[in-house]
């Protein structure tokens, strides 16, 4: 539904305001019989722009084109609405400002489209027709990622977890055993060297010669 026209009077309210206080400071003045012509001019204030709607960095940017009043006569404000395309009651109304660009953030999931309406002073003029529609959905839950804080000893398996029998007689997963200690290692003992056994041989014993001369002793 089209909202009524909204005509301002733009000539004769400073002049009909003049007239109007000088009357009523000076109550014993009269007013001239004599017919007096005032020229009036009135304006109407026009439909707001349409608006272009993206996204961005999550939220949305709407713009539109500034507009004049009258020639040389810029628009002091505009008011920008987003509408739920599902809810039109849970609308909602940005303060009036006097650009053309304005960054809706927070968007809830849904499907939104923008409105424009123009302003000036204490007139508001008629609704632009919709923006784009934009859809926005709830941020997805970022992944859980597992952090691994140290690395085993080199040499030494990855300890697992081996299956249990749980009271209730479900299986279940034991604690990892704890980890070693991860100190100097301490000095290997050795065995002190084998010694060398060693045999003294016997003394040698010697017959002596019966007789010296090497004759044989004769019968």
């Amino acid at each position: 539904m089209r909202r009524p026209r909204r005509t301002i009077l733009i000539a004769g309210v400073t002049v009909t305001l003049a007239v109007g206080g000088t009357l009523a400071a000076n109550a014993t003045w009269s007013i001239p019989s004599t017919p007096t012509s005032v020229k009036l001019t009135t304006v109407d204030l026009p439909r707001g722009p349409k608006p272009n709607a993206t996204k961005e960095n999550g939220g949305a940017v709407i713009t539109w084109s500034s507009q004049e009043i009258v020639p040389g006569t810029a628009m002091r404000g505009y008011i920008v609405t987003r509408h739920d395309t599902d809810d039109e009651s849970s609308s909602k109304v940005f303060a009036a400002i006097a650009g053309t660009t304005l960054t809706d953030t927070g968007m809830p999931p849904g499907k939104f489209y923008w409105t424009v309406t123009p302003k000036f002073a204490a007139w508001t003029g008629e609704e632009s027709t919709k923006s784009e529609n934009l859809k926005f959905t709830a941020p997805a839950a970022s992944a859980r990622t597992a952090v691994v804080t140290g690395a085993p000893p080199p040499g030494r398996p990855t300890p697992s977890a081996a299956p249990t029998q749980t009271a209730g007689g479900g299986s279940g997963t034991a604690d990892p055993p704890p980890a070693p200690p991860t100190g100097p290692t301490p000095p290997k003992e050795t065995d002190p060297p084998p010694v060398a056994a060693t045999t003294t041989p016997p003394p040698t014993e010697t017959v002596p010669d019966p007789d010296p001369s090497g004759d044989v002793g004769q019968q």
